[in-house]
């Protein structure tokens, strides 16, 4: 019977490439939670009981978080809140950490006020605290680290610093 022998290149190399699996598998597969935060100009006054930012306007109208959710990714997240349209929400979707940073959001959105609906499937790249408008004057959304949704559009909505040219 013949004895199994490697080198010590060859077992280094095994090494890595168990190690490179792992890693993506681990990437893949674990989930992290991030909050989705959805706001809109057209809501009832008193909807977000715990207050408006109205520093944080679009140009005319403050932006008032119209729902928030735990979303873990790779993993289906969906909610619906009936609020008599002041608006009534109902969204599904998937959001999937990409390899080398942001994400990946498949979300279907149904929103509905009293100025307007919108039913719209979204798919697209995005980092956190990055806006996502589903129209410019009256609702977005954005992904965040943050549980606070105030925060999270604050620190979206400032402008970038510019890099310093040498």
């Amino acid at each position: 019977m013949r004895s199994l022998r490697i080198s010590l290149r060859e077992f280094l190399l095994l090494l890595a490439c168990v190690a490179l699996a792992l890693t993506i598998a681990l990437n893949r597969f674990r989930t992290d939670k991030i909050y989705l935060h959805v706001y809109g100009t057209a809501v009832e006054k008193g909807h977000d009981r715990y207050g408006t930012d109205l520093t944080l306007t679009n140009g005319v109208d403050a932006w008032v978080r119209i729902a928030t959710a735990d979303v873990y990714t790779n993993q289906p997240f969906g909610f619906v809140t009936p609020n008599n349209r002041w608006p009534h929400i109902e969204i599904r979707g998937i959001v999937r950490r990409r390899w080398l940073g942001g994400y990946d959001l498949k979300v279907e959105f149904n929103l509905d006020d009293h100025n307007l609906t919108y039913i719209c499937d979204e798919n697209r790249t995005l980092n956190l605290e990055e806006i996502v408008y589903i129209d410019k004057s009256f609702d977005c959304f954005l992904l965040s680290s943050n549980p606070d949704p105030y925060v999270s559009l604050k620190s979206a909505l400032e402008p970038t610093p510019p890099r310093n040219s040498r």
